[in-house]
């Protein structure tokens, strides 16, 4: 959804060319890199008829034990970050990388953001053939840019020679005026191989920087200093391809990886650190101080909502819940006449408890003149005075309750602005005033969760800002598990308010998903996540959506005809995750609704009749409604006497898993989920069950399987199978109970009913 940004980190890359005829070779031709290195590798670690003046990037000149199984070798990766002094900075980078195969071209693809913060000097690329000859060039202008319309302008190009082995290097520089952490490190990827890289972040000895590194036995860090400049080196040398096997945690977890930030920075002329995510929730109620105004509008909808509350109550609210009083101009009525307004300013400035009960036959609207001299803190004494005399009963019939005024609330931002995808760096958490958010009729997540924030608090609900990172997609253990990582990598915002006791946390990007506002989602799910509000900073965690929330449960009935054909009536309720897809399915035609469907299914052959999806707009849920007729559901014996069909009808499981020896990464699994199906077989008459297969129940350490076979006197068979699945990350050594459990189930989900002529 969202990047990281403007720390760009050029490791791995997705491309298309520049310009097909940049590039031409007319070499010899070479089979593959695993039979010239099948060859090689029995003499020696480089080629033997290797020529003397062979050229810098001659593809031999590669350790051959670096290229088994690889897609890439970076031949060199250079990055050295500049902190200047006011805290900006200059990214320099030297990256080589040969290509060794058609899966390895994602590596040649390069990918450069510019926003407001960072400026992008310069880049150079030039690419060499096989043996090392310079065969093209390229430059900035010849990448492809795109205008993001919110910010920040990405500019890619992908960079190749005509024939594999082929080298690429590029030469870049990005000047950054401001920062908040340094570009992540991680040289190597999925089947790629190093030869040498290295990563040096030079700042003034007046400043100080904070990493986290992973797998730091492949690193070697070092430390220097003089009296104007402390220089921090990491390098990593003959590193060897790891190829991340089936279900194992994301490369990411696998490899080398660097991450880094200054312990403070200045951006929007705002001090902050990074180092916790106290500190940095810290830095960001400084940068949203002062930018609480809401529209007149605004401001008349939370009273409308809240007819009974008292004057006092009221600006007590805006006292408390808004930085600049200054906005609620527009409810005061103009022009006000009080005697005297200068020495009452002056006799509030040095009021005390008995000045306050002097104040006490003061009109309400002098008051508010009062206000209107910007005597914030005299105005509170006075308020929180008047409030100790005042009683607020909530038992009136015309005080909305707090879910009517959440509700109206969030529906009304909702539907008048629209979301706009971006990542929070590009604006440098900046978010746009409520004000300026309600008349563009736009914004990103921050924007409008500050808008929500502020509007909520001003009319009595308890809200936040919960900033996450979703670039993980659940399939990240550290950037799931660490939150000490987030305090510069956040990348997105939801809302989290408290009402009437539930905690509900809404997404603006289910403008765009078609989720319901108060679903995480997937993306959004099981992640550390920094509350901010005023006055408040804490850690928490987004809902996390286990197994038993991921819920599928299905009731059918499906009439066999003597022919073996069927016709099946299908009611099914997804909940939590497993309801997305159905989501999606229910904003799509019913012709891609029917392909959609066609490529899920575990039926070969059926016609629809009918097809309704009904999602719930409150609710992560929706229910699917199917009625089908089947073609050939079941295998008929000669002449008809039998019919074989498989009564599991929708669910089962496609393939068997061939154990992957030696297993070398544990087994991850990142949803969990829950299948509960009851299905109701209406026999053909004159038929009998012939054969039963066995009730069975199963359990292995993240999950458990249960089918049961019910024959009714009614001419029916019950057919009942529940399949739950934890999340969670299964060790090494218990990869072979794992192929076990996983193949018993596909072989049950394959066993027949056999039905045969009374």
């Amino acid at each position: 959804m969202m990047l990281l940004l403007t720390t760009i980190f050029l490791s791995f890359f997705h491309f298309e060319p520049i310009n097909d005829n940049l590039l031409s070779y007319s070499g010899l031709p070479l089979n593959t890199i695993e039979s010239y290195a099948s060859e090689t590798l029995k003499t020696s670690k480089k080629s033997s008829d290797l020529p003397a003046n062979a050229l810098p990037y001659d593809f031999r000149r590669i350790p051959v034990d670096l290229m088994v199984d690889a897609d890439a070798v970076v031949r060199n990766d250079s990055r050295t970050f500049t902190m200047h002094r006011y805290l900006s900075g200059t990214f320099e980078v030297i990256r080589s990388v040969t290509i060794l195969s058609q899966s390895g071209l994602e590596h040649a693809k390069f990918k450069f953001i510019e926003d407001s913060f960072s400026e992008i000097d310069f880049v150079r690329a030039r690419i060499f053939d096989r043996f090392g000859n310079e065969t093209g060039t390229a430059n900035f202008s010849d990448f492809n840019s795109t205008d993001s319309g919110t910010g920040f302008t990405e500019y890619e190009a992908l960079l190749r020679g005509p024939a594999f082995p082929f080298t690429v290097e590029v030469r870049y520089q990005i000047s950054y005026s401001s920062f908040m952490q340094f570009p992540v490190w991680m040289p190597a990827g999925n089947a790629v191989s190093i030869e040498q890289a290295e990563f040096t972040i030079a700042v003034p000895t007046s400043e100080d920087i904070s990493y986290r590194a992973f797998h730091t036995e492949a690193l070697n860090p070092r430390e220097t200093r003089t009296a104007q400049q402390q220089r921090f080196y990491w390098s990593l040398q003959s590193f060897y391809r790891i190829r991340r096997e089936s279900n194992a945690p994301s490369v990411e977890e696998l490899v080398p990886r660097l991450f880094s930030f200054p312990n403070r920075f200045l951006m929007h002329n705002k001090e902050g650190s990074a180092q916790n995510p106290e500190s940095f929730g810290k830095w960001i109620q400084s940068v949203q101080k002062g930018r609480h105004h809401l529209s007149p509008e605004d401001m008349e909808l939370a009273r409308e909502l809240r007819p009974i509350l008292p004057e006092y109550q009221f600006l007590y609210d805006m006292l408390i819940n808004l930085e600049d009083l200054r906005q609620i101009r527009p409810l005061i009525p103009r022009p006000l006449q009080l005697p005297d307004t200068r020495s009452l300013f002056d006799f509030l400035s040095k009021s005390d408890e008995n000045g306050l009960k002097a104040l006490k036959p003061l009109p309400d609207r002098w008051e508010l003149e009062l206000y209107w001299l910007n005597r914030e803190a005299a105005l509170r004494k006075i308020a929180e005075s008047a409030l100790k005399e005042t009683e607020i009963s909530d038992t009136e019939e015309s005080l909305a309750s707090n879910m009517e005024v959440f509700q109206t609330i969030t529906d009304r931002i909702f539907t008048a602005i629209e979301y706009r995808p971006e990542s929070l760096l590009h604006t440098g958490f900046l978010p746009k005033m409520p004000i300026d958010t309600f008349n563009d009729g736009f914004g990103n997540a921050n924007d409008i969760t500050y808008y929500l924030r502020t509007l909520l608090q001003f009319a009595r609900i308890p809200a936040w800002q919960a900033f996450i990172n979703t670039d993980a997609q659940g399939t990240s253990l550290v950037t799931n598990t660490d939150p000490e990582l987030h305090s510069a990598f956040f990348n997105h915002v939801l809302l989290v308010a408290v009402v009437d006791a539930d905690t509900l946390w809404l997404d603006p990007a289910a403008q765009i998903s078609g989720f319901p506002p108060a679903y995480p989602g997937y993306a959004a799910s099981n992640r550390p996540a920094l509350l901010v509000d005023r006055n408040t900073i804490s850690m928490t965690s987004t809902k996390r959506l286990d197994a038993d929330e991921n819920r599928l449960v299905r009731q059918a009935t499906t009439r066999i005809l003597e022919n073996g054909h069927a016709q099946s009536t299908i009611e099914t309720t997804f909940y939590g995750q497993q309801h997305e897809f159905i989501r999606h399915l229910s904003q799509q035609e019913e012709s891609m609704q029917q392909q959609l469907l066609y490529q899920r299914l575990a039926i070969p052959n059926y016609d629809f009749r009918e097809i309704e999806v009904i999602p719930n707009d409150y609710s992560d849920s929706a229910q699917l409604h199917l009625e089908l007729d089947i073609r050939g559901f079941g295998v008929t014996a000669a002449a008809g006497n039998r019919i074989l069909f498989r009564p599991n009808l929708l669910e089962r499981r496609s393939s068997s898993i061939t154990a992957l020896e030696p297993r070398t990464q544990p087994i991850y699994i990142n949803y969990g989920y829950t299948d509960e199906e009851h299905l109701r077989y209406i026999l053909p008459q004159g038929f009998r069950i012939a054969r039963l297969p066995d009730n069975v129940e199963i359990q292995f350490p993240l999950g458990s399987y249960k089918v049961s076979y019910l024959p009714l006197e009614d001419g029916t068979l019950m057919f009942r199978r529940f399949i739950r699945i934890e999340s969670g990350v299964i060790p090494v050594e218990k990869y072979g109970e794992y192929i076990r459990f996983m193949n018993h189930v596909y072989r049950i989900d394959q066993e027949q009913v056999i039905l045969e002529r009374r």
